[in-house]
């Protein structure tokens, strides 16, 4: 954001922004409290979830946001949409920066060529030869690590289960609609099955995600299964500041029994608004336009801390050295552009599935079991 701010104020030198970040775990309600004591802000952060539902009476819709009329007109059809969403009466009060989604699939290519692959894994039975041709080559490299915690768990449950019914996870949130489906328990029987066939490694279970990180980066696995927040693995600069051994990485969406079928969850992940009592309402709606449709955009999205949701735009060249990881971005944007739903998190809901979904890949729960507590959780109320 610094280097945002400044390259804001090179071009309105008339207007300083101040900035003040406050930590996520506590955002929530340093947020609330600072609009509803009419602290002195003009430019807040509103979180993609709940906490815009709840605060919108707080913040000026878009629409008479002053000087930049058609922002809304820049964005993706589908980052309008989840805008939309946050409000009860549908009306954007915030306008995005940028999105992401889980789960896409990282891949050390140095570690592809020893298994004998030409191309990345699509399908499970991919995984199985990448399985095989590590131990033939007499690699030690784990085929991919999957963060056990639950809340990824459950990121790579509601995938897959997307892979059969795309609508899935819309459905539920939105509509009130079921867990217990067919979908979900094909999708826990191919996670299941992944790891009973040799897809997968059950020793790996127990792997939280800063391990998995760290394994991955010093070639102790072939892929890694994260979200699009990891996107900076494909920065060569990236790699070599953090001791990453790959000596290049791309990505790929999550692994299906049919290639064909894969998609993502995704959702936007930041966006700005601005408060009613502004007295720089303005000013405010000026860097807000800079930062999500202007050229703020390629000051902080070379970073690839987030997915831009700019009609059109694209990564600016020579921000990534090679054609893998070009192809791997150009995945990454095609798939938060394109999701099969959204990532709506539920936060409480999702970690308990997540549990579930790690006793269906060790063999303790079957797919129907944990599809059925599952239902019941949703029911119960107690993890809203």
């Amino acid at each position: 954001m610094a280097d945002v701010i400044a390259a804001f104020e090179d071009q309105h030198p008339n207007i300083t922004v101040d900035y003040n970040e406050v930590a996520n775990t506590d955002y929530a309600n340093q947020a609330t409290l600072g609009l509803s004591s009419e602290q002195d802000i003009d430019v807040i952060g509103v979180f993609p979830n709940e906490w815009a539902l709840d605060n919108e009476g707080y913040l000026v819709p878009v629409e008479e946001w002053p000087g930049v009329d058609g922002i809304l007109d820049k964005l993706q059809d589908q980052a309008l949409t989840q805008t939309e969403r946050l409000f009860s009466d549908g009306v954007p009060r915030s306008v995005p920066l940028y999105a992401g989604g889980s789960a896409v699939a990282y891949y050390n290519t140095d570690l592809l060529a020893q298994a004998g692959l030409t191309e990345p894994p699509a399908t499970w039975d991919d995984m199985k030869q990448l399985a095989e041709g590590l131990e033939e080559s007499g690699s030690d490299a784990i085929t991919a690590l999957i963060p056990s915690d639950h809340w990824f768990q459950s990121d790579v449950i509601q995938n897959l289960i997307g892979q059969y019914d795309p609508t899935f996870w819309n459905t539920l949130v939105y509509e009130d609609g079921p867990w217990d489906t067919q979908a979900t328990r094909d999708g826990l029987s191919d996670y299941r099955d992944a790891f009973a066939e040799g897809a997968l490694d059950p020793a790996t279970l127990d792997v939280q995600n800063a391990d998995a990180k760290s394994l991955f980066g010093q070639g102790e696995a072939a892929m890694l299964l994260s979200g699009t927040w990891d996107a900076g693995l494909l920065l060569e600069s990236y790699r070599e500041a953090n001791g990453i051994t790959a000596s290049d990485v791309g990505v790929v969406p999550l692994p299906a029994q049919d290639g064909d079928a894969s998609g993502i969850r995704a959702f936007l992940d930041a966006t700005f608004g601005i408060p009613s009592y502004s007295q720089n309402k303005e000013a405010a709606a000026k860097f807000i336009e800079f930062a999500t449709t202007g050229d703020g955009v390629d000051v902080w999205a070379q970073t690839l801390v987030g997915i831009p949701v700019l009609e059109g735009w694209s990564l600016p060249q020579g921000v990534l050295s090679s054609e893998v990881a070009e192809q791997g971005y150009a995945t990454i944007q095609e798939l938060v552009a394109n999701p099969h739903s959204d990532r709506y998190v539920m936060s409480n809901f999702e970690n308990q599935q997540g549990s579930y979904a790690l006793q269906v890949a060790s063999g303790d729960l079957s797919p129907e079991e944990a599809a059925e507590m599952g239902q019941a959780d949703l029911e119960s109320g107690k993890y809203n």
